[in-house]
């Protein structure tokens, strides 16, 4: 499925559709979704990407980092952000397990380390957003 997996597609295709309805960022939902595709066509993984949504080196990691940031914005009601913080612990445990297993196998690397990091510090810092 090329982009990783269906919580964290969830993820983001529902914080870029309430990104998308600002003026300045109108269309990141589309370009989300034409790297999706492109990433399915040709086997790719989204931690392989230059970009997720802005075509200037903003890859996987500074995208998970500027989360929080950009659902401070008006655009984002509580109940997104509820729902960015649901999406966003199925995505965690997801990844936390994926991390285990590959540390189990003598597989983990920092990229599995780095990336359920960015997605814990995500989740806890949208979480205080709703406090």
């Amino acid at each position: 499925d090329g982009y990783g997996y269906e919580e964290e597609n969830l993820f983001f295709q529902t914080f870029f559709s309430v990104l998308d309805r600002v003026r300045c960022y109108h269309g990141t939902l589309q370009r989300w979704k034409n790297s999706v595709q492109r990433a399915a066509e040709t086997g790719s993984h989204i931690l392989k990407w230059d970009y997720i949504w802005r075509e200037d080196d903003i890859g996987y990691i500074r995208t998970l980092k500027q989360v929080p940031e950009l659902a401070e914005e008006d655009c984002f009601t509580t109940a997104d952000v509820v729902k960015l913080v649901a999406l966003g612990k199925k995505v965690l445990k997801h990844r936390k397990k994926e991390y285990y297993q590959a540390k189990e196998s003598g597989r983990a690397n920092w990229n599995h380390q780095k990336v359920m990091q960015g997605w814990s510090e995500l989740v806890g810092n949208l979480e205080n957003l709703i406090d």
